[in-house]
């Protein structure tokens, strides 16, 4: 008698165990939106960005060292600040690159380990909704920055074209 009731209840033990209990709803939303900054943060990956700079880059090093010319004030006053603004946005980038990078891969390591403990049961359900909002809030935070970061680097990415054919125009030995 005692075997069969701890088979029993080592039956029913098993099966809630082995159950899988079903993901909330903001647990799949917030697995996307790591997802979607992890893309976002791949697209402004630094080698692309940088090879998109490097097209401008030799016009960025001479006007930067070389003495103003009162004949081109326009080149040094707009184009020199516009390749600096760009050169500098670039340089924060860097970093934050990297750091985003390790972040997104540690966010998604939590979120499967989150799934897991929510379809095997082992956390409250407040404790899975306490851990969703602040793993949200993170995620909002570095969403927010990358879109920022990135929108600015976008937005000189794509005035490199028509820079680097001004600036041929002008500069035609560079």
């Amino acid at each position: 008698m005692r075997k069969l009731t701890a088979l029993a209840i080592l039956s029913i033990f098993l099966t809630a165990c082995n159950g899988n209990h079903p993901v909330p709803s903001e647990f799949s939303t917030l697995h996307s939106e790591v997802e979607y900054a992890d893309s976002l943060n791949t697209l402004l990956d630094s080698n692309s960005i940088w090879t998109t700079f490097n097209k401008v880059k030799p016009y960025y090093l001479y006007l930067s060292s070389s003495d103003f010319d009162s004949s081109l004030a326009d080149v040094y006053i707009h184009d020199l600040t516009w390749l600096d603004r760009y050169q500098r946005a670039l340089g924060k980038w860097r970093g934050k690159y990297r750091m985003h990078t390790v972040q997104l891969d540690e966010a998604l390591s939590r979120l499967d380990n989150l799934k897991h403990d929510i379809q095997y049961d082992l956390l409250e359900s407040e404790q899975v909704s306490t851990y969703i909002e602040q793993e949200r809030s993170v995620i909002q935070g570095m969403l927010d920055e990358i879109s920022a970061r990135g929108g600015e680097i976008l937005y000189y990415s794509d005035g490199v074209d028509s820079m680097q054919t001004r600036l041929d125009s002008i500069f035609p030995n560079l």
